[in-house]
């Protein structure tokens, strides 16, 4: 015990002449030195115990924040309590053990950096692929950009050049570059200094006036999307109807006034353009139409076309629809036949005294039967079949929708029960290789008119005249050979009549009103033959088919879709041919609104347009224009050059609307004006708004009366042509945009991030 004391006391402070007995406890006392290095001690233990426990407490965070959040981020991160510094720090998930063992041991737990974290939340907003490459650019793109503005050189400012940007190994830079958080609630974080600018843009920039470039052709990125020459319409056409040339009439603000954007047709183009349109659409867009056939060259040819409507016979001629061209072509025979006879074939095009143009045509109606057919039993699915085989792609149902709009199978049905009735005995027996070689013809249309020669001497037509049958010798009747018909089937000859006991076929009896002098108003004195109907001898039938009387003009008869009984002849599960009813009138509207219309005196069924941007016409448009080299093929470029000239399209669709070759080959029609979308970042920004409250359009927009685009419209070549204005110059803006005046700095009129989109306000519809 004495050694340790003695240890004890010699390890304390004393005075060199003082005398210690270590066996005195009470005298040996701490010194100063002593008392502090325990207090640093204890002081030391107590601090790095306090941070071990702070550190690892939920309320660390708030102990290490550097400073305040800006408000966006302040109120996004308010509910995260404790644990926020997480959202952007990947550290904040760790514990302070973790962070000793990381700095011992060179290690790191960290899996994501500050920016990828940033992007968690901006990837809605910024392209997240190079969103932390410059300008949030495809770096290979950039340097293609920046390469072509190195060619625009003014007053020795290259923007192209860059030098020494702060990026890592990947080329990309953190956001913290630019973005400085914790500097305050009130600061914009996302405004940059020109400082911050010319940081990687090598030449310095002093100010808007002096060291900008000069402009180039801006706003003009391209040709305009709607074929509109100001020229013309200022000095030609608006004082022509004694209107004013008011740029607000065309060019409306969008909700925020950022852009303007292209008024509707209805209040800028269609008090001079509107009945253009209707005029133009008269003549419709037929999707199928039978042609006329020469029956003579076919039976030289020991040929046959199987059953015909009388009404289209004689010479071959009539044009091949394009949209039949197009539904034809699918088939590989019918294809082979249609390259053989050329893209601008029409059947008159056919030479008679040329068998292998006869065969040709005869092949080519065959198919026509044959895709009549499929129509009548598929619908809308037969069209998107053709039509997905010959644009070699599969086309879905929306699209078919809208090529196909308001027609319905029905259609068809009633075309084929019309015009064809035997087509569902016919096609099954075409494909199974058995042809009729006879020719068969329908009761056509023409028969409902009856050509009677007046003899010499007569005062008056005999409307009578050959509708009574000689009388045979057994006293029959024989009934006579034209007549309106309740049978789809003609009339059997004379020497097919029945005979024998019983009456005639009760469905060829009808009323004859001509028989009646009294309910016929017509007849000019007593019918000589009154009362003589029904006289005959034996059971010999001395029925007379009777003639009804038929409309005075035909093609002014617009009915209802004939009786459902009519459309069940298309299908050969229903076929009943005792129920094909014919009626009078030859021009059908398919519906009311629809636009489709059958027309039974060309056989064909087409659709007229109903006003602008009809939804048949654009969409068969877009679907022709989709199409690689729709311009150059056989079977779309019929149907492309029909929708797409300028003067003679069905519409005039493209008088207004500029078409552009793509990179493909193919087409894209410009259906809207050009507008700058301002949700898109692009490297310029403007907004009209600010500029408009003290200037108006023309102190910007100046009209180069010398100009004229018409021609320039001409064509599929998109790219920039002149414009109907003077450029806009760097001086007009540096009048307000200088030193002293309004703002001039780089982010003004720029963006750093491009391609992606701002939150902001709508674009107007």
């Amino acid at each position: 015990m004495s050694s340790k004391l003695q240890d004890f006391a010699d390890s304390q402070y004393h005075r060199p002449d003082a005398v210690v007995d270590a066996t005195d406890v009470a005298a040996i006392q701490p010194s100063v030195r002593s008392n502090r290095n325990v207090f640093i001690f204890g002081m030391f233990a107590f601090t790095v115990g306090a941070l071990i426990i702070l550190f690892n407490s939920p309320y660390r965070n708030e102990f290490l924040a550097p400073g305040p959040l800006t408000s966006p981020h302040a109120n996004l991160l308010a509910g995260e309590g404790a644990d926020r510094c997480a959202a952007c720090h990947d550290a904040g998930r760790f514990s302070l053990t973790d962070w000793v063992r990381d700095a011992v041991s060179g290690g790191s737990h960290l899996t994501e950096c500050q920016s990828d974290l940033c992007m968690k939340c901006h990837d809605k907003t910024l392209p997240s692929e190079f969103a932390l490459h410059s300008h949030g650019m495809n770096p290979s793109q950039l340097a293609s950009y920046s390469k072509a503005q190195t060619k625009v050189k003014a007053a020795g400012f290259d923007s192209g050049m860059i030098f020494n940007a702060p990026t890592n190994a990947q080329g990309e830079i953190a956001c913290s570059a630019c973005h400085r958080e914790h500097h305050g609630a009130q600061v914009n974080l996302s405004a940059l200094s020109d400082r911050q600018c010319q940081s990687c843009h090598q030449n310095t920039f002093h100010s808007f006036e002096t060291d900008h470039p000069e402009f180039t052709n801006w706003p003009q990125v391209r040709r305009d999307r709607i074929a509109f020459d100001h020229v013309t319409h200022f000095g030609k056409h608006f004082p022509t109807k004694s209107a004013q040339f008011d740029c607000a009439q065309c060019h409306l603000d969008d909700d925020y006034q950022n852009v303007k954007t292209m008024a509707p047709f209805e209040q800028s183009c269609a008090t001079c353009h509107n009945q253009q349109i209707v005029d133009s659409s008269q003549q419709g867009m037929q999707l199928l139409a039978l042609p006329m056939i020469d029956v003579d060259a076919i039976a030289r040819a020991n040929l046959s076309v199987g059953q015909w409507p009388e009404s289209a016979t004689g010479d071959f001629d009539g044009p091949l629809p394009p949209i039949t061209r197009l539904l034809l072509s699918s088939d590989k025979n019918a294809n082979r036949y249609l390259e053989q006879l050329g893209a601008d074939f029409e059947f008159s095009d056919i030479d008679p005294d040329d068998a292998t143009q006869v065969k040709a045509g005869v092949e080519l109606v065959w198919h026509i039967k044959e895709l009549l057919y499929e129509l009548s039993v598929s619908g809308n699915e037969a069209v998107k079949e053709r039509l997905s085989k010959s644009a070699g792609r599969r086309l879905s149902a929306y699209e078919i929708e809208k090529l196909t709009k308001g027609l319905n199978v029905s259609v068809f049905q009633e075309a084929a029960a019309r015009w064809l009735p035997n087509l569902s005995i016919e096609i099954p027996r075409h494909r199974e290789g058995k042809r009729d070689q006879s020719i068969t013809w329908l009761p056509s249309e023409s028969d409902l008119f009856f050509n009677v020669k007046q003899d010499e001497g007569e005062l008056a037509p005999n409307p009578l005249k050959g509708l009574l049958g000689k009388s045979s010798s057994d006293g029959q009747t024989n009934a006579p050979e034209k007549a309106i018909v309740r049978n789809s089937q003609p009339l059997p000859e004379p020497s097919q009549e029945p005979s024998g006991s019983g009456p005639a076929n009760a469905s060829d009896k009808v009323v004859n009103r001509y028989l009646d002098d009294e309910n016929n108003p017509d007849v000019l004195s007593a019918n000589p033959l009154r009362g003589l109907m029904g006289q005959g001898s034996g059971s010999a039938s001395t029925d007379v088919p009777i003639i009804e009387p038929v409309p005075k003009d035909p093609v002014e008869s617009v009915i209802a879709p004939t009786n459902s009984k009519v459309v069940e002849q298309a299908l050969p599960a229903n076929r009943n041919t005792d129920l094909v009813e014919i009626t009078a009138p030859r021009v059908l509207a398919v519906t009311a609104d629809s636009g489709w219309f059958r027309d039974d005196l060309s056989l064909s069924i087409t659709y007229r347009p109903v006003g602008h941007a009809d939804q048949f016409l654009t969409a068969w448009t877009d679907f022709a224009a989709s199409v690689p080299k729709a311009d150059q093929k056989h079977q779309f470029r019929p149907l492309f050059e029909k929708l797409t000239a300028s003067t003679t399209g069905i519409g005039l669709c493209s008088s207004c609307h500029t078409v552009d070759r793509q990179s493909d080959l193919s087409f894209s029609a410009n259906w809207k004006a050009q507008y700058r979308d301002p949700s898109v970042r692009e490297f310029t920004k403007f907004s009209h708004g600010p500029h408009l409250l003290q200037q108006q359009c023309i102190d910007c927009h100046v009209l180069d009366v010398d100009t004229n685009k018409t021609q320039q419209f001409v064509g599929f070549d998109g790219g920039l042509t002149k414009s109907n204005f003077f450029p806009i110059t760097k001086m007009g803006c540096a009048k307000c945009h200088a030193k002293g005046q309004a703002d001039s700095s780089c982010t003004i009129c720029h963006n750093y991030h491009v391609g992606g989109k701002v939150t902001g306000p709508k674009p107007l519809e």
